[in-house]
């Protein structure tokens, strides 16, 4: 064999021995009455009380919650808002989180060449309703946006902190190449905003994450750039994490920032510094699609709701 392929093959021997295997397995939407879809979206939180996993489908959003060792505590597939889509949810670190829906929500009506969507307001009388469940899927609070901007959306929550993202409009209803990002809190039902920083050009396909010091790190997911937002200063700052991408799914806990790509997670630091870089052995067929990490442990979630959890000190 020769001296390269020798070393490439000793490299590729190395790395599956140093591939970390699950510690545990389980699916935290075992107890739900229907199957998740192939196009569901998981939104997964984590802390030292629990998981709280989010499912969101066309026609079927669900919460379920389990302790750290993925016994279910609690499960609900019922989850709807009124006159409004559900397309999302923000996990919030105590295992709250917030469900978000996109209306009015226009219903379908048969016209020429098949259904479509009937006639209604104009895009600048869309909102966006965001109720919150505790991790028994009990709903505690709710607050409705009306859209300044075409194109506006919550992206992060943390505690009572909500951040919205609103992209503005060019001539002719093409994109602009300026966003701003919006920071505020929830009180009482009304979002009261702190803070509002520039961000051209606008984060497209970008993960949003806010840490605990209340910083805004957008995690590009084809490129895996990193912008961090500091709603004090006002500031945009370009880290050169060299994150490896494509981006699956990002995290973060008090003093770090977790970036899921392929079977790799990459550690930093708030600074950006990498401190760990973590090679995954998923069981078989498993593809993650969600993150979540508390205390020494990563849980990642595919679609259908199956966890592997994975220790890392």
């Amino acid at each position: 064999m020769k001296p390269a392929l020798f070393l490439l093959a000793a490299l590729s021997l190395w790395g599956q021995s140093g591939a970390l295997s699950p510690a545990a397995e389980f699916n935290l939407n075992a107890n739900l009455k229907h199957r998740p879809s192939r196009t569901a979206l998981p939104f997964l939180a984590a802390n030292p009380k629990g998981l709280t996993l989010v499912t969101v489908e066309e026609d079927c959003v669900s919460l379920a919650s389990a302790d750290l060792a993925g016994r279910i505590l609690h499960a609900r597939s019922d989850l709807a808002s009124v006159r409004a889509q559900i397309y999302e949810a923000l996990p919030l670190p105590d295992g709250s989180v917030w469900i978000v829906a996109r209306g009015p929500y226009q219903l379908l009506t048969k016209g020429f060449g098949g259904f479509v969507p009937n006639a209604g307001p104009s895009a600048g009388d869309d909102f966006q309703e965001l109720d919150r469940y505790d991790p028994a899927g009990k709903a505690i609070s709710s607050v409705r946006l009306l859209s300044r901007t075409d194109a506006e959306v919550p992206i992060a929550a943390a505690g009572d902190v909500l951040v919205v993202r609103a992209a503005l409009r060019g001539a002719e209803g093409f994109p602009a190449n300026e966003a701003t990002v919006r920071f505020g809190t929830v009180d009482s039902g009304r979002f009261r905003q702190t803070a509002e920083v520039p961000l051209p050009p606008p984060p497209h396909s970008a993960i949003a994450v806010l840490t605990a010091r209340g910083d805004l790190w957008l995690i590009g997911k084809l490129t895996g750039n990193v912008e961090v937002v500091d709603p004090k200063t006002g500031g945009v700052a370009v880290l050169p994490t060299g994150t490896p991408h494509p981006v699956v799914a990002a995290a973060a806990d008090p003093d770090s920032l977790y970036v899921l790509a392929a079977d790799t997670v990459l550690k930093m630091d708030l600074a950006g510094k990498r401190l760990a870089t973590y090679r995954l052995q998923f069981g078989r067929g498993f593809q993650p699609a969600a993150l979540a990490v508390t205390g020494d442990a990563l849980y990642l979630a595919d679609r259908a709701g199956r966890t592997e959890c994975f220790r890392i000190h």
